[in-house]
């Protein structure tokens, strides 16, 4: 029997395991944590105080967290469906409707906190 911190720490790598395979299988993934580094150059080129970097990692967050739930499902759904259907299509399809909303929301906050930093 397993013991309490055992337990954690297997489901910690398990995270881990998920988190690496996203990066190796998910292109998509990639190019966020790239444009996350032009963020972060931005941010530091521009001199963000403590607040505006705690916006742009809670907003890095919230696409990561959509991409890696939509790359989760889009992969639950080719496992249970592995011929096209129209209900597979439109689950994928609002999945990556969600990293959207994410992506245009975070980038619109970041302009405009980027704008209050940089133009006096």
């Amino acid at each position: 029997m397993m013991t309490w911190l055992a337990t954690r720490i297997q489901r910690l790598g398990a995270a881990w395991n998920g988190l690496a395979i996203a990066w190796g299988r998910d292109v998509h993934v990639v190019i966020h944590v790239a444009v996350i580094g032009w963020w972060i150059a931005l941010g530091s080129w521009v001199g963000l105080d403590g607040m505006g970097w705690a916006i742009l990692v809670m907003g890095f967050g919230m696409v990561l967290l959509a991409e890696l739930l939509n790359s989760a499902i889009e992969r639950a759904v080719d496992a249970w469906s592995p011929t096209w259907s129209m209900a597979a299509k439109d689950v994928k399809d609002m999945a990556a409707g969600a990293v959207l909303v994410a992506v245009v929301a975070v980038s619109i906050g970041a302009c405009v906190l980027m704008w209050h930093y940089y133009v006096p």
